[in-house]
């Protein structure tokens, strides 16, 4: 059962982390979740970058997504086999990115934290006790 329950908390944190992917032909990108991969049948993960996303390295004025000095996801990338017989993350075939025109476009984050701002009655935030409740809990399992 303690097992279980640590191989869930890992698998949650997993999921939640943010992880560098490739896009065939193109630039690296930071994803978040299981990233597409594997050799199998089925990928190992599935998650590729999404329209607006921003290269993190591999940036070259040569590729596809290049534009105004720097690598933005044109389309939602798809994870499927790629030549070598791997997954990979690629453009779709019917979208062909290029360059795109600089536009006036605040852009917005695609996820959000919400700090928060109340204390309990010790005067602790209450991500402080949440904190302490999560590794209170690791430590009733464990010891």
């Amino acid at each position: 059962m303690r097992a279980t329950i640590l191989l869930a908390l890992v698998a949650i944190a997993v999921a939640q982390s943010t992880l560098p992917v490739s896009v065939v032909g193109d630039a690296t990108y930071r994803v978040f979740g299981p990233i597409c991969s594997g050799a199998g049948a089925i990928p190992a993960g599935n998650k590729c970058p999404v329209k607006g996303d921003e290269a993190i390295e591999s940036c070259l004025p040569s590729l596809p997504s290049f534009a105004n000095g720097k690598c933005v996801a044109p389309v939602d990338a798809v994870c499927q086999k790629i030549p070598s017989g791997a997954w990979g993350c690629v453009w779709p075939s019917g979208a062909k990115p290029g360059p795109r025109a600089a536009t006036t476009e605040i852009p917005r984050p695609r996820y959000t934290t919400i700090a928060p701002n109340a204390t309990n009655s010790t005067g602790a935030s209450n991500a402080t006790k949440a904190t302490k409740s999560f590794w209170g809990l690791l430590e009733e399992l464990f010891y």
